[in-house]
């Protein structure tokens, strides 16, 4: 599979390092080239600009701190296609019923405490339970996943977002700051049809 990376980073530099582990064919993209570089040296990956990098890869991911997204945004998502909005995911909650089992996908386990909801992903949307990125760590993998949401009046990211969680099967809107802190959340972006 031909996976890239923008944002090669700690949290794009570990992803990247997991992924060349499986074989996979690494696209890799970084404000500092020379990051880039030295990453692709060590694992034989190909540096390209993100725009290559969003356009050519089968899965791609994102080692960038949320301040740097809005610039970004023009080169993530392919022609035709956006980061969704809050009006988007609550169309999509409104959609399903509010049953987050049919988008999610993979192993569960409870965040915070119960039984782990039933996963069934008929919509094949994919949710896997890849955790979020804070306070330099990898926190609460396969425990929850959550998605950026776009404020396309301020043209940045929404103050809010969107989790699953492992004990429930609704959609959760929580602040994509973390508590206490003057910072995002690192999470990931889904990009739907315009």
């Amino acid at each position: 599979m031909k996976i890239g990376f923008i944002g090669t980073g700690n949290m794009g530099g570990a992803l990247a390092r997991a992924a060349a582990k499986g074989g996979h064919t690494l696209l890799l993209a970084n404000r500092t080239p020379a990051k880039a570089e030295a990453l692709a040296k060590e694992l034989g990956g190909t540096v390209c600009p993100n725009a290559e990098a969003a356009e050519t890869a089968e899965l791609l991911f994102l080692g960038v701190k949320p301040q740097g997204l809005p610039g970004l945004a023009g080169e993530l998502a392919p022609e035709g296609w956006k980061i969704p909005s809050d009006a988007d995911w609550e169309q999509l909650k409104n959609y399903t019923g509010n049953d987050a089992s049919i988008l999610k996908a993979g192993e569960w386990q409870a965040m915070v405490s119960g039984e782990v909801a039933p996963v069934n992903n008929h919509t094949r949307f994919n949710a896997f339970p890849v955790g979020m990125w804070y306070n330099k760590g990898h926190n609460s993998p396969n425990k929850m996943t959550a998605f950026w949401s776009w404020d396309h009046t301020k043209h940045t990211l929404s103050e809010s977002t969107i989790y699953f969680l492992g004990e429930s099967d609704e959609f959760v809107s929580s602040a994509a700051h973390v508590t206490g802190k003057p910072y995002y959340k690192a999470l990931s972006i889904r990009c739907i049809k315009e």
